[in-house]
């Protein structure tokens, strides 16, 4: 069994190809690739998941790349996703 189906949030259709094409810009020194509003809703959760047991460098990078964070609603208590620009 893959860890996508023990998730109870599956990524984005799409999502795993688009990773695999990614490319490393090494003028830039970061890893390039286009995604979806979706996929990058999706990405942005993966990356949400990671900074509650790991680090959040990687959370704030992305928001800052992409304009996209997972935050909890105060009013249900749930995670959501919010557009920052």
């Amino acid at each position: 069994m893959s860890l996508t189906q023990q998730l109870r949030v599956p990524p984005a259709a799409g999502l795993a190809e688009r990773v695999r094409t990614a490319y490393f810009d090494r003028a830039k020194g970061r890893w390039i690739t286009c995604l979806t509003e979706e996929q990058a809703t999706s990405a942005a959760y993966a990356i949400f998941l990671h900074s509650v047991h790991g680090s959040v460098a990687e959370a704030n990078r992305f928001a800052r790349e992409y304009g996209t964070v997972y935050r909890v609603d105060t009013s249900t208590g749930r995670l959501r996703p919010a557009r920052l620009r």
